[in-house]
């Protein structure tokens, strides 16, 4: 397969939306668990493609989705598309402590303004944040002017 790199764990997205995206000749990071599966996929795999249709015709993007959305929708998941994981990706990413910075570049947006719109912390993680910042008061006491000529 040649858009995923064993060596160095990495996966190059052939046809980004956006042009200039660095995921197509910088590749991006996969984890163990993915390198993983997709080295077992690739061990499976008949003319440099994945995934079949029934007949050894080739899959394309609609088919995928289609597919995708009847196996959710039998799962009990309704309404959920595969774009819907790029959501959940952004948001995990959120969750796990990355920046802005860092899920922009993930997700191969142009600027960070975009990767806002994927990115949707849920209420735990908010109140988390704000005892966080609770529990943290008085540490940095000594750095705040207190008006008192010190």
């Amino acid at each position: 397969m040649t858009d995923v790199d064993f060596a160095r764990a990495l996966a190059f997205v052939r046809e980004p939306k956006w042009k200039k995206d660095p995921r197509k000749t910088e590749g991006l990071p996969l984890s163990v668990e993915a390198l993983n599966i997709l080295r077992e996929l690739c061990n499976g795999a008949k003319g440099g493609r994945l995934f079949w249709r029934d007949g050894g015709r080739a899959l394309v993007a609609c088919t995928v989705s289609n597919l995708f959305r009847h196996h959710t929708r039998r799962a009990g998941f309704v309404g959920l598309k595969p774009h819907s994981l790029r959501h959940t990706f952004g948001t995990r990413l959120g969750e796990a402590g990355f920046d802005a910075s860092e899920i922009r570049k993930l997700m191969g947006h142009s600027s960070i303004t975009t990767t806002q719109i994927y990115v949707h912390p849920r209420a735990p993680r908010l109140r988390e944040a704000v005892e966080a910042v609770s529990s943290n008061r008085g540490h940095s006491a000594g750095t705040r002017k207190t008006g008192t000529g010190d």
